[in-house]
C-alpha cells in the first residue's frame, strides 16, 4: 500500500504518485488515469479507459464461452 498525501498544485488539488505506482501503472506524464469506485465504496486507480475495460471483458466472456472446457481444466490445476 501507498500512501499519498493531499497537496496544493496552483489553484487546485492533486496527489503526487510515487515511483513505483507510475512504474506499476505503465503511465507517463500527459497520460489519463480513471478512478473508479467499487460497489464496496473503495476506490480503484487504473490506467484503463472504461471502454477498454468493457473491451477486455468483452473479449473475455467470448473466450469463457467458446473455450469453457480448456478454462475448467486449468481451473482444476490451481
Amino acid at each position: 500500500m501507498f500512501a499519498v498525501k493531499v497537496t496544493k498544485f496552483g489553484s487546485s488539488e492533486g496527489i503526487e504518485l510515487p515511483e513505483e505506482v507510475i512504474r506499476r501503472l505503465q503511465v507517463k506524464v500527459g497520460d489519463t488515469l480513471y478512478l473508479a469506485e467499487g460497489p464496496d465504496g473503495l476506490f480503484r486507480l487504473t490506467s484503463l479507459s472504461p471502454a477498454e475495460f468493457d473491451k477486455r471483458m468483452k473479449n473475455l466472456e467470448k473466450i469463457r464461452h467458446k473455450d469453457r472446457n480448456i478454462l475448467a481444466t486449468l481451473a482444476k490445476e490451481f
